[in-house]
């Protein structure tokens, strides 16, 4: 959060600099006045009983009103940057639909119908209206280089929150409500492009992958069509259309594989299928016993959907 790369993050970060400015600034001048007061008025040696003074309504006069102004000046403030973070859509439609699962993040493009699944891309420059939603318990979407953090309510689809991105790049994200066994590994990868590399990624991933054509491809799409995977998974141009788990699509051009927790290369993809629940403990992908033919087949099918 100390890397803020959008409006609305550096609007974030200022509110806190200024905030944690005026608080030092009253803790140096209460914690100096107390010492002060201690060393000048401490007691000595045959000092009497002490002068008792009823009261200074000056002095109870200023340390009320000083207080009360500042607080009111903050409030402002903060009211004025809350505003700018967080505009009202005014019934703008979303740009993107982000659900939360345990522990995965569904992403939906509504204009394009393009759907994928945990890494989000955006255009570089361009303020972004996400809608949040909750598929099963309270999950929170919160990218911090590019602005506030949100909560994802299960009945509650009406979260909003505006994202853009100064600079082009990966900005690394997380659920910040915990949400169960696996929160911790519930990241977000937000990937800003330029406008040009963007519509480009956005018309690749609502095209439908090609048909495979080698003899391992074919197989492998045989063993997913066969499997339990279309129970969970869909993939466009086949008969997968389930919404349990990740669209798997375009699960070939992501960088990632558990929402983050391993790098999406063939080696990782057959042990997730294999064992899912040694990589990410309390997943709810089961794992499967391929034959070492079948499984390769099967991550060079997957792998081929790019």
């Amino acid at each position: 959060m100390f890397n803020p790369n959008s409006p609305q993050a550096r609007d974030i970060v200022d509110l806190f600099f200024w905030s944690m400015v005026i608080g030092g600034v009253i803790f140096v001048l209460v914690t100096g006045l107390i010492l002060y007061s201690v060393w000048r008025f401490r007691g000595r040696p045959g000092d009497g009983e002490p002068h008792q003074n009823p009261g200074n309504r000056k002095l109870e006069i200023a340390w009320t009103i000083a207080p009360t102004v500042l607080l009111a000046i903050i409030f402002v403030v903060t009211l004025s940057a809350m505003r700018r973070i967080d505009p009202d859509p005014a019934g703008q439609q979303p740009d993107v639909i982000v659900t939360g699962y345990s522990w995965w993040w569904h992403v939906e493009y509504p204009n394009s119908g393009v759907v994928t699944a945990n890494e989000i891309h955006i255009p570089v420059g361009q303020q972004v209206l996400f809608q949040l939603k909750a598929a099963d318990v309270i999950h929170d979407f919160w990218v911090p280089e590019l602005g506030p953090k949100k909560d994802m309510i299960p009945g509650h689809p009406g979260n909003t929150v505006w994202l853009a991105a100064d600079e082009p790049g990966i900005y690394l994200g997380a659920c910040a409500e915990y949400c169960g066994t696996q929160h911790a590994w519930m990241r977000i990868r937000v990937i800003a492009h330029p406008q040009e590399e963007f519509d480009e990624w956005l018309r690749q991933q609502a095209s439908i992958p090609a048909a495979p054509m080698s003899e391992e491809l074919v197989r492998g799409a045989q063993i997913f069509q066969e499997s339990t995977c279309v129970n969970c998974h869909a993939i466009a141009g086949t008969n997968a259309n389930a919404q349990a788990g990740p669209n798997l699509t375009h699960v070939g051009s992501r960088l990632t594989l558990g929402a983050g927790i391993i790098d999406n290369t063939p080696e990782n993809l057959g042990q997730w299928i294999l064992n899912p629940h040694a990589i990410k403990p309390g997943v709810q992908m089961p794992g499967y016993n391929y034959s070492p033919a079948d499984l390769r087949a099967l991550v060079a099918y997957l792998g081929s959907l790019q």
